[in-house]
């Protein structure tokens, strides 16, 4: 088990994080975010939040990390288990074409 912070800390400058924030509405949608990104030959991990979301901290360590794609998955906020599911299949759908 890793806490958030220290995973963020050692994360791989090789990796793009795609950090799905429900909190932020402003955000662009992950279909509009990654659009650009789809030839980025590299690799890919998806950042979800608890139930209840991330904390304050937590969003501002999330932010200040290298290699985050802050993206939003619409106005409804999801389940975590849901809202996994609608962001592998977006990363999937974009980027493996």
């Amino acid at each position: 088990k890793t806490d958030l912070k220290s995973l963020l800390l050692k994360w791989p400058e090789d990796r793009k994080l795609v950090f799905c924030d429900e909190k932020n509405k402003n955000d662009q949608s992950i279909m509009g975010a990654l659009t650009p990104l789809k030839d980025f030959n590299r690799k890919w991990a998806v950042l979800i939040g608890p139930e209840g979301g991330f904390s304050d901290f937590e969003n501002e360590l999330i932010a200040k990390t290298k290699n985050i794609v802050k993206v939003s998955l619409g106005d409804r906020v999801l389940r975590s288990d849901t809202a996994i599911t609608v962001s592998l299949f977006c990363v999937q759908e974009l980027l493996a074409k």
